[in-house]
């Protein structure tokens, strides 16, 4: 990622680094156009956290009503209530060893691995308006896993309104557009389907209080053609948490992707008063050159030894 002049905090690649490339090289080739194409239309840019206002023709990450206008408006902003209207832009970011997601696993019982980890935390203000949101990304590099949430605080006097939160935006690279997903019903759970993305949105959602077998908040992308089931790049996503959830799979003119991941924005509504702080769930993401088998492996062995209680050793 990097920030713009505009203090924008924008999407560079997700993927592995090619072998010996130096730190702080253009990269290029599959997966680096963004290095290629710094200076975006507002239509294509890849923002970290997507908002309503830097973008409104897309799918976007954050959507905020505020009750009262800014101090300074801006030439030509006209003064209606409420205020919609909000551009993130970049404060500071620090490294930390004790951020948690909302939500985490709270069985209060040892898992396999404990260790603490890394977690990344870019703090992110809009100039006019009273909101703040971070964006955590906590490294599990053993598996090549992140985790990603966003913190978002409420620093005005007055309380706000919140319409859509994703826990990231997430940017795949330029046609990644096979879809692998699970869906499925009583006795048939978990059934496997591929398809090609259509331009446009595809989502895949839960609109209950709790997740079941109708649709599962798992996915797998890669370029078609071009993975299978033990080789091939493939950029694959779950949620932490089992609420009424949203994945929107984007794919825009350009055959660029990209994923609002997070609460289900249908009949969803947050009041974040004074001083408050909301912590969404975590995204769990990551990318592997191994296939759809290899992103089902590093899944499974995440949650064994990060998620799951650890199984005591049986007697012989």
């Amino acid at each position: 990622m990097r920030v713009d002049d505009e203090g924008r905090l924008l999407h560079l690649a997700w993927r592995a680094r090619p072998a010996g490339s130096p730190e702080g090289a253009v990269l290029v080739g599959p997966g680096f156009e963004a290095f290629q194409r710094p200076d975006e239309l507002p239509l294509t840019r890849r923002y970290e956290l997507s908002t309503f206002a830097d973008t409104v023709q897309q799918e976007v990450g954050l959507k905020v009503n505020f009750p009262a206008l800014p101090a300074q408006m801006q030439p030509g902003d006209a003064a209606h209530l409420p205020i919609r209207d909000m551009r993130l832009r970049y404060a500071d970011h620090e490294v930390v060893l004790d951020a948690e997601p909302g939500l985490a696993p709270s069985h209060g019982q040892p898992t396999a691995v404990s260790g603490s980890r890394e977690t990344l935390r870019v703090r992110l203000a809009d100039p006019s308006q009273p909101i703040e949101a971070t964006l955590c990304y906590r490294l599990t590099p053993e598996h090549d896993i992140i985790e990603r949430w966003v913190e978002l605080a409420n620093t005005g006097p007055t309380s706000i309104e919140v319409e859509a939160l994703a826990f990231a935006t997430l940017h795949l690279p330029n046609g990644t557009s096979e879809l692998t997903s699970v869906a499925g019903w009583w006795t048939r759970e978990f059934t496997a389907s591929r398809e090609r993305l259509p331009m446009g949105t595809r989502t895949i959602e839960q609109r209950a209080v709790q997740t079941g077998h109708y649709a599962s908040p798992f996915f797998m992308l890669n370029r078609p053609n071009q993975a299978w089931e033990e080789t091939g790049w493939v950029w694959f996503g779950t949620l932490a948490y089992s609420g009424a959830w949203r994945v929107a799979i984007e794919q825009l003119f350009t055959l660029d992707v990209r994923i609002q991941v997070g609460y289900n924005p249908f009949d969803f509504g947050l009041t974040l008063g004074s001083g408050e702080r909301h912590v969404t769930p975590a995204v769990v993401i990551g990318v592997c050159a191994e296939g759809w088998g290899g992103a089902s492996r590093r899944l499974h062995a995440f949650a064994l030894e990060r998620v799951l209680p650890s199984s005591p050793a049986l007697p012989a």
